[in-house]
């Protein structure tokens, strides 16, 4: 069986200091399809997926597109923004979603 997503490009990656879960904003590239999809995945992955995409683009440093907001006195909201590099692509890979992966579009 053919994998359902040829690529994902990651856009953003966000979470807040009171979720346990990230969410990841991106493309799927399939074919001559693209389309924006998000992506729900534990926090606890986050320096798994930050590391992989570091090693993806050695000559940009991810760490210059994190966005930190204060949302109340106890709420923070984290955003790594990479759509802004416009020379480099980051490639979400992840073995065990080829399998769990469902999409239902109407």
């Amino acid at each position: 069986m053919k994998n359902l997503t040829d690529k994902l490009v990651i856009n953003k990656i966000e979470w807040t200091n009171n979720e346990s879960d990230m969410h990841i904003l991106c493309t799927v590239i399939n074919g001559f399809f693209h389309y924006n999809t998000t992506l729900v995945m534990p926090g606890f992955e986050l320096n798994r997926v930050i590391s992989e995409l570091q090693k993806q683009n050695c000559d940009v440093d991810i760490q210059d597109c994190l966005q930190i907001e204060q949302w109340s006195e106890d709420t923070f909201g984290y955003v790594f923004n990479l759509s802004n590099l416009v020379d480099s692509e980051f490639v979400f890979y992840n073995e065990s979603l080829k399998d769990n992966l469902k999409q239902i579009r109407a």
